[in-house]
């Protein structure tokens, strides 16, 4: 027996809101679709939850338009400044399911913002151009990429936010347990201890000056 369609009916897929089901075929299901220049078009179902199909076909037009004017690809030479070649990664593998770190971004929900997704201007123009020796970095792991979300890290940076890295909260603000400390002039070990293993209210553990160590005379 075949699974029950989603009506996908006013949700909005990069520029494209989807009207109503287009045709009865199964093979592919298609939806008809709204642009937001007022073009309507069918696009199948696959097309649009992987982010295959993001407009009518001006987003690509614009897009080519682009990369000759913000100077950071030239088709004719295959060069592409890093801050480009970041822009075009995240999409990769955020919503390209045949791209090979697909499954540990878009197969686990992250996304990119609508506003980067469709104009590398936007990205560039939130983000500026890449550091040297810096990468793009989510600051909140479990969310996707915006301007909100991100920032150009080290790869020091970047290591004490790995996904396994523990995240504490206290008063509305969620950061490292290592950037909890230095914040509190701790020293981790110390604060995992009161933690995990005294136990200590999360105020205490964080609020209360270390001891010193006494000095031998």
């Amino acid at each position: 027996m075949p699974m029950p369609l989603n009506d996908l009916s006013g949700r909005k897929f990069g520029r494209l809101t989807v009207i109503e089901r287009h045709g009865t075929s199964s093979n592919p299901v298609m939806w008809k679709c709204r642009c937001d220049c007022g073009t309507e078009k069918p696009v199948a179902y696959k097309h649009l939850k992987y982010g295959g199909t993001v407009s009518c076909g001006c987003y690509a037009t614009e897009f080519r338009r682009s990369a000759k004017s913000h100077g950071q690809s030239c088709k004719a030479s295959n060069h592409r400044t890093k801050t480009y070649v970041t822009w075009e990664g995240i999409k990769q593998r955020c919503h390209n399911p045949n791209y090979h770190d697909y499954k540990s971004y878009g197969g686990r929900g992250i996304t990119v913002c609508d506003e980067w997704r469709n104009s590398f201007e936007t990205f560039f123009a939130d983000m500026g151009k890449r550091p040297k020796g810096q990468t793009l970095e989510r600051i909140d792991n479990e969310s996707g990429y915006s301007e909100k979300n991100c920032r150009w890290a080290t790869k020091r940076e970047q290591a004490s936010n790995r996904r396994n890295t523990r995240m504490i909260t206290y008063n509305g603000k969620t950061q490292t347990m290592t950037a909890w400390a230095r914040e509190y002039g701790l020293s981790r070990g110390v604060l995992w201890h009161r933690i995990y293993n005294m136990e200590w209210d999360l105020k205490d553990a964080l609020e209360r000056p270390a001891m010193k160590k006494p000095r031998h005379k």
